[in-house]
């Protein structure tokens, strides 16, 4: 009864803040210099629309840029000060969206959010080249946010492809890159040495990470996700001893996923599923382990060795997801136990992975520049208004 109560609650809220956008519309109210940014439901300041952001920032110094977060308490530290943090599904990230020339969002659009004319709705998503089908790609209709959408964002011609399949999109593609695959193509030193030192990592270690997707029955749940089956231990071992050097191995949940459990107590591995930006962990990783999760496509622009562990492939695509191409028809380096996946490790090396990265590059038609954010933030200030003039320097004293 709780359940159906809170439901109904729910629809009754989403129905005033629908009227209250479009009375928001109706009054013409609009400021063509705010720009409302969401990152996987507000969750996190993170990931392509970060990038977006962040280079809009750079470009012009009269954005308004606001950011929807569940919980607005944990928008720092990395989030710029310029940047105004809202909660999700309240009164003023309403007011916001209604009243934003520009939405620039990783996933679908909230569900009470209703366009006006006039704005422009930048749809990035989360992973450019998926492994996995989108649950709702066999509607007739496709994703729901496809009508509203002005420019989606792709880096490949699998990007393209899921645009117009997933979502059942027709319009303009902007096919750049991955505004959060900068970093990889372009490395900034910089950011890689701020992500080891709040890690405490260094330099001289070898650091490897563990980033398997969602299962879909733990998804959203209090349930975390049992990684029991992959012996990290062995696999840092047998780095150490085959480069002479220490490893540390960084291991993730998906965001959609509670936690992990069945990690080993072993001081070198660190459990990084809280850290804000996967992207910042990717761009200090030697090795990239996963299984499905599209990172795995991301992770090749380092030139760097990644490694699938799929030790429940055929169960996973009966039970969660199909996959959009059969493994054996793709470059990947893929396990189906662990003594594979050790073999696998001892056979790698620089020249070796480098060429499997461009062959998985290849494989997707990957068409990164290394400049996407600023191309995505160079379309959207074709819309906005004129930059305020100049104000004149105050005269001098005697």
């Amino acid at each position: 009864m709780a359940g159906a109560a809170r439901k109904r609650l729910m629809t009754l809220r989403a129905r005033a803040y629908r009227a209250l956008m479009k009375s928001a519309h109706a009054l013409g109210i609009r400021d063509g210099r705010k720009v409302v940014f969401d990152s996987f439901g507000g969750h996190a300041y993170s990931d392509n629309p970060r990038a977006v952001c962040e280079a809009l920032l750079a470009l012009r110094p009269d954005v308004r840029a606001v950011w929807l977060f569940k919980d607005p308490r944990k928008a720092r530290p990395h989030m710029p000060e310029r940047v105004r943090a809202v909660r999700s599904h309240s009164l003023a990230a309403v007011w916001h969206m209604a009243t934003a020339g520009t939405w620039v969002f990783n996933g679908l659009m909230p569900h009470y959010a209703v366009k006006g004319k006039g704005q422009f709705y930048v749809q990035t998503w989360h992973g450019d080249r998926p492994f996995k089908v989108c649950l709702q790609e066999s509607g007739k209709n496709g994703l729901p946010d496809a009508g509203a959408i002005d420019l989606a964002v792709a880096a490949s011609q699998a990007g393209t492809d899921f645009f117009r399949s997933a979502f059942q999109y027709q319009g303009d593609i902007l096919v750049e890159g991955s505004p959060r695959n900068d970093v990889l193509v372009n490395p900034v030193p910089a950011l890689a040495e701020r992500t080891r030192k709040q890690l405490g990592l260094r330099r001289s270690w070898g650091v490897a990470m563990f980033a398997p997707t969602m299962r879909e029955h733990l998804s959203h749940t209090a349930h975390k996700q049992d990684l029991s089956g992959i012996d990290l231990v062995r696999v840092l071992d047998l780095l150490e001893k085959k480069e002479g050097r220490p490893w540390r191995m960084l291991v993730r949940a998906h965001s959609t996923v509670a936690g992990l459990t069945g990690l080993a107590q072993d001081s070198r591995i660190l459990d990084v599923s809280g850290y804000e930006d996967m992207r910042d962990l990717l761009a200090i990783c030697d090795l990239l382990l996963s299984d499905y999760s599209s990172c795995a496509s991301d992770f090749p622009l380092t030139g760097k060795p990644v490694a699938l562990f799929q030790p429940d492939l055929d169960q996973y695509q009966a039970q969660d997801r199909p996959l959009y191409f059969s493994m054996e028809d793709t470059p990947y380096w893929a396990a189906a136990n662990q003594r594979e996946l050790e073999q696998i490790l001892l056979d790698m090396n620089p020249d070796k992975a480098r060429d499997n990265d461009e062959a998985i590059l290849d494989f997707f038609g990957t068409q990164e520049s290394g400049h996407a954010a600023r191309a995505v933030a160079q379309r959207i200030l074709q819309r906005f208004p004129p930059p305020p003039p100049a104000q004149p320097a105050e005269p001098g004293g005697l």
